[in-house]
């Protein structure tokens, strides 16, 4: 609270940095999100059985 009003200085200050302090965090997060990347034809098989299989 007592540095409110220098928020921007410290946010400039810090974006040089961005990428080295949250480059592994912000891949966990995505890969997680979105999970490995996948051809079209595998999803395309996975949804097909699914729907035989039921």
């Amino acid at each position: 609270p007592d540095q409110f009003d220098q928020i921007y200085q410290i946010i400039e200050g810090q974006l040089p940095n961005d990428e080295k302090n949250f480059f592994e965090i912000r891949k966990q997060v995505w890969e997680y999100t979105f999970g490995n990347e996948r051809s079209f034809n595998d999803i395309r098989a996975d949804i097909i059985q699914q729907i035989e299989s039921k």
